[in-house]
Parts: structure tokens; C-alpha cells; sequence
């Protein structure tokens, strides 16, 4: 007698995640990543020198109330799609880190320019 075994081979469903960056600074990995159903993928944002996150864009929608601030800056490095079942989208943007100078004069003095004056980080006035 012949026995013949026939083997079940499972393909898991894949998902693709889109990840965009804007001027300021890069998330990683970028572009178009292919998931399996079930995985985990971690993204890493790294602002540039001067500049901090301003949202975090997951499938549409801003999750600026889930992250933590810290004064007027996002401080979020991390973010995992977890047990991925769909595709998704995460877009990050970033703004310059803004610096206010306050210019003001004693009697007999003078100051130009003068009041509050905005200056992004590493700039000159």
C-alpha cells in the first residue's frame, strides 16, 4: 500500500503600508512596505536640526492628541502598526523651531527692530 501525504502550505495575506515625509526631516523605513497579516512594523521619525514634528497623519487621521508634548513640540520618535490586518498610510510633517526674541528700550534708548521678534532655530537677526 502507497501512502500519499498532500501538505497544507499557508501564504499569509500581505498588506502594504505607504510612509511620506515631508521638508524637515525623514521616517524610516520610507516608501511603499509590504507586511503580512499578523507582523508588526515600527517607523522611526527623525526631525532635522531645527525642526520638530507637527503631525502625525495615520490613515487619515492627525493623532497629535496621542502623542506627547512637550511645550509646543511633538516628541514622538516611534510608531508601530501592530498585528497588521489592512494596508495603511502615515505621513509625518515637520515645522521650524521657532524662537521669539522680545526687543524693547529703557528711556532715552532706542532698538530697532523692537516688540517680539520670530526667528526659526539657527537663523540670525
Amino acid at each position: 500500500m502507497i501512502s500519499i501525504i498532500w501538505g497544507s502550505q499557508f501564504i499569509r495575506e500581505k498588506h502594504t503600508i505607504e510612509a511620506v515625509d515631508g521638508i524637515g526631516g525623514s521616517i524610516e523605513p520610507k516608501g511603499l512596505i509590504t507586511v503580512a497579516s499578523g507582523e508588526t512594523q515600527a517607523f522611526t521619525i527623525y526631525p532635522d536640526q531645527g525642526y520638530i514634528i507637527n503631525q502625525v497623519i495615520v490613515d487619515g487621521k492627525n493623532i497629535h492628541s496621542d502623542l506627547k508634548r512637550s511645550g509646543t513640540s511633538f516628541r514622538i520618535q516611534r510608531f508601530n502598526f501592530e498585528n497588521v490586518s489592512d494596508s495603511h498610510t502615515i505621513m509625518v510633517s515637520f515645522v521650524p523651531v521657532m524662537h521669539i526674541i522680545t526687543a524693547t528700550a529703557t528711556a532715552n534708548g532706542s532698538i530697532a527692530p523692537s516688540g517680539d521678534i520670530f526667528v526659526n532655530d539657527g537663523d540670525a537677526i
